[in-house]
């Protein structure tokens, strides 16, 4: 049961990651386009550089679990 329990936090936190990430990129990259008028090209950036660094961050939550002896 605690195995179960695990395997599902780990699951809610790599989606929470993802989506935390990507929606901070893309109001962040809004904002800055707000502020400079240029469109979407900011939001755009944002979007890619939460993906990315979301994903960077799954990378290193599911490594980090896979070093963790099973109890």
């Amino acid at each position: 049961m605690r195995l179960i329990a695990r395997y599902f936090a780990l699951i809610t936190e790599i989606g929470l990651t993802i989506v935390v990430t990507t929606l901070m990129g893309y109001y962040l990259g809004g904002w800055i386009d707000r502020r400079l008028d240029t469109g979407i090209v900011f939001m755009i950036i944002g979007v890619v550089f939460g993906l990315v660094s979301g994903f960077y961050s799954v990378y290193q939550l599911v490594a980090r679990e896979m070093d963790r002896p099973e109890r």
